[in-house]
Order: C-alpha cells, then structure tokens, then sequence
C-alpha cells in the first residue's frame, strides 16, 4: 500500500514538475518572440514630434518637408522588418536615421531589397546613419546592405551625392557587398563593422570617402574594400575614386582597385596608415596588399588573392 501511495506522489510531482517546465519554456519563447519586435518610431522636424507606426509611413511625413530641414527618424530599440511591401529607401535630403545602438536597433529587410540594389538605400544628399545594425539576406548581386548611390540612368553623368554619414552601424549582406557607396563625395564612415558579405565587404566607385576604424570579417573575394570600374559604363565611372583608410582593423589587408591608367582621371587613389604596398599591374590597376606580402611580387603574381572575385577584374 504504501508502495502505491508512494508510486502515485511521484507521479503528481512529476506531473507538476512537466506542466512548470512547459509553461517555463512557453513564457521564455514569449519573450523572444517580444524581443524581435519593432519598437517606436519617432520624427522629429524642428521642435515638432511625431510616432508612427511603419517606416514609410515616417518617410511620408519626412518627404512631405521642406529639403533644407533637418529631419531626424528615430528607431528605438528593437528589429525593424519590411512590411506590406515597404522598403528602406531614405531620399529625402538632410534626413538622419538613428538608432539606440548596434546591439539594439535592428533593421532586418530579410529577402527584400530596394529596386534590386540594397536593403537600406541612401539616396540623398546630408542623409546619415547611425547607431543601429543592417542585416540583408538578399540586397543585389551588386547591392549592399546599405548602399549611398543616386543611381543613374545609363545615360547622363551619375550625380555624386554630399554629406553622407554611417556611423557606429553594423551590416551583414547575405548577397553582394556589406557597404556600397557608388556615387558620393566626402563621405564619412566611421566605427563601421561589415560581419558579412558575399563579395568583398566593401565596394566603392566614383567615390571619395573616409574610412575611419572600419572592422571587416570574412568576405567571398577575399577582399575588404573593392574599387570597381567598368569601363563600358563611363556615366557611372566618370572619375577615380579617393578612398582614406584609418585606424582600421581590415580582416586581409586587401585594397583592389580595377580602373586603369587610360581611364578619364586616372588611377584610383588610396591612402591609408596600415602598411600596404600595390602590386601594380600594366594597365595600372592594383591590389594594395601588406607590405611583407607585396616584396618583389607582381600583379599577375597575386592574381590567387582574388581566385574568388568575379567583378571583371583587369588582372592583365
């Protein structure tokens, strides 16, 4: 008898025990499933402020003010994902995106892109970014998870846009580049890191910016920043690019640059404070490498640092 009393108490407790650890478990999934969603949005033009409830639905007040104003969209923390079709496309001028911080602000534009180019697109003169995290699983095969670009029409000189900022974000590319800034002109980034990218984790081209402790990770070509010229689209190549390089922390020490001597303007210019030397190719194309890796080689050489990069390379 008492065997059976036994026996039947610690079934109930082991009953119990069972209905805490689901519950335990369901109140734990509970809280992720809060922890990834969207915290508020906020504009502020001027004094005045106001929340919304989408992201285009912050981009329709921001676009609906005057251009010379300072609007300011600010993304508490949480993860931010496309809805009913929206897309990331900042193109309103002087407009700031800012988050609550890397570890806290998440935008998470999943497969959608903008137009096949990015998953946040800045498109606009005096746009920035800052303090939040870009995750893109399919920006473009060129694209990047954030991308400044007016993007031109094939026809007519591509406008270089001005005052760009990406500042203390994080960006993870799932297709293309990390960061992609094609078409700007003294643009600031800074405390930068590209987890991943499927190309190189940064492209840059009709470009002058300024690096300044930029972090990059593994990347499929190989390389951490590509310069990228072609030459049947002289609209979109008119001039080099001037890339500054600081105190920055580069997973391969690879700079590529494609265009060649002949191009309108020259050669690419790159001038950072790692030491790196180019390996020089005919054309005068180049791949800045770590200086003890450049001793006495040449391009053709260390064609194997780019036995991953299908960006038409002008190896010679």
């Amino acid at each position: 008898m008492k065997r059976r009393m036994m026996s039947r108490v610690v079934a109930v407790l082991f009953s119990l025990a069972l209905v805490f650890s689901m519950a335990s478990f369901a109140s734990a999934a509970e809280g992720d499933d809060v922890s990834e969603t969207a915290g508020t949005i906020t504009v502020k033009i001027g004094d005045a402020e106001e929340s919304f409830d989408t992201f285009d639905a912050a981009m329709a007040k921001v676009r609906a003010a005057d251009d010379s104003a300072k609007k300011v969209i600010t993304l508490s923390a949480g993860t931010y994902t496309p809805v009913n079709g929206e897309t990331f496309r900042i193109n309103e001028p002087n407009t700031v995106i800012q988050g609550a911080g890397v570890d806290a602000t998440v935008i998470n534009t999943g497969d959608v892109s903008v137009s096949g180019q990015a998953g946040v697109l800045l498109q606009a003169d005096g746009v920035e970014i800052r303090d939040l995290s870009v995750v893109s699983n399919n920006p473009g095969v060129s694209g990047g998870a954030i991308k400044a670009s007016a993007i031109g029409d094939g026809v007519n000189n591509m406008p270089r846009l001005k005052g760009i900022v990406i500042e203390n974000v994080s960006v993870s590319a799932g297709a293309g580049f990390g960061l992609n800034l094609h078409g700007v002109d003294g643009a600031v980034v800074t405390n930068v890191t590209v987890e991943k990218a499927v190309k190189a984790s940064v492209s840059v081209a009709l470009a002058d910016v300024t690096f300044t402790n930029l972090t990059t990770n593994e990347s499929g070509w190989k390389a951490d920043i590509a310069i990228a010229y072609n030459e049947n689209n002289q609209s979109a190549y008119y001039e080099p690019s001037s890339i500054k390089v600081n105190d920055s922390t580069l997973e391969y020490n690879v700079i590529t640059s494609e265009r060649s001597a002949d191009a309108n303007g020259g050669v690419d210019k790159v001038e950072t404070d790692i030491p790196m030397a180019a390996i020089k190719n005919d054309n005068g194309s180049f791949i800045f490498v770590a200086e003890d890796v450049a001793a006495g080689r040449s391009y053709r050489e260390d064609r194997r640092i780019l036995r991953d990069y299908s960006g038409g390379c002008q190896c010679g």
